[in-house]
């Protein structure tokens, strides 16, 4: 893949940073409000994929908090959402309002 490409797909990653925070905040309340395993499984998935394509696109703190996140909603398939559970959900959300300002700056 040619260096041009790779960095059209770097930018575009970059704009869809805003829909991200949007997604994971829904999901998130979804996760609180709502009971099953479906809120559970939903957050869980976008987490991981998240996790995994902000290191690809260069965003590692976005990456380790959507990790850390992801680690405590799996624990959620079992027992009651853990208290640190809310804290590592405002640390990658702040990780991610961080990435899209230095996007914008």
């Amino acid at each position: 893949m040619s260096a041009g490409k790779i960095e059209a797909l770097k930018q575009a990653y970059a704009k869809s940073l805003t829909t991200k925070l949007a997604t994971l905040e829904q999901l998130y309340q979804h996760f609180i409000e709502q009971t099953g395993d479906e809120p559970v499984k939903a957050l869980h998935v976008f987490t991981h994929n998240l996790s995994g394509s902000a290191g690809l696109y260069g965003y590692p703190e976005v990456a380790t908090k959507s990790k850390a996140l992801m680690q405590i909603v799996e624990t959620s398939y079992e027992v009651e959402p853990l208290p640190e559970t809310q804290a590592e959900f405002n640390r990658l959300k702040d990780a991610l309002q961080q990435a899209i300002q230095e996007k914008t700056s």
